[in-house]
């Protein structure tokens, strides 16, 4: 009898255990990936003849710098923040006239992404999107210059990365 009692309450403890297991690791999984969509024009000339375009910030340009684009400048067409939630796709992402994006959360931070130019599909990849290390999808434009979609992970709207503290001397 205490054996059949001892075996009923290991088999709820493991239960429960399972079920804490399981709740922690949901919350986690539902939170949306925010990423940031960047289209950016990149060219061998000081200026943009479009003075709505603006020079990419120098995180950026440090990142392209290092990479096998060739270009000088790079200028920030358009840019926008999205929320995908997990399993969702958000299609229709309009960054120019030509230029549209699909996004899909495919969970642990890896999306899926097809990128469209003139109505055409271009290209699709599922990759993870990082804060430190922005996902670039490129592609060929008029005149010796190229576009770029970047996209970059980042935080939610209104929350900060947490900061250490460092107590005076």
């Amino acid at each position: 009898m205490k054996r059949y009692r001892f075996t009923r309450i290991l088999i709820f403890a493991a239960v429960c255990l399972l079920g804490v297991v399981a709740y922690e690791g949901s919350g986690a999984a539902t939170e949306p990936v925010w990423v940031k969509v960047q289209l950016v024009w990149g060219t061998d000339e000081e200026k943009s003849p479009d003075s709505r375009h603006k020079a990419i910030d120098d995180e950026l340009a440090k990142k392209l710098g290092k990479s096998p684009f060739r270009w000088k400048h790079y200028f920030e067409v358009n840019r926008q923040t999205v929320a995908i939630a997990l399993g969702e796709a958000k299609t229709g992402i309009k960054m120019s006239s030509h230029c549209v994006i699909d996004l899909k959360n495919l969970g642990k931070d890896r999306v899926e992404t097809k990128l469209y130019g003139k109505g055409k599909l271009l290209s699709t990849h599922k990759e993870a999107v990082q804060k430190d290390w922005p996902l670039i999808l490129a592609g060929n434009a008029e005149n010796e210059t190229a576009w770029l979609v970047v996209i970059t992970k980042v935080d939610p709207p209104g929350k900060q990365p947490a900061t250490p503290v460092v107590a005076p001397k």
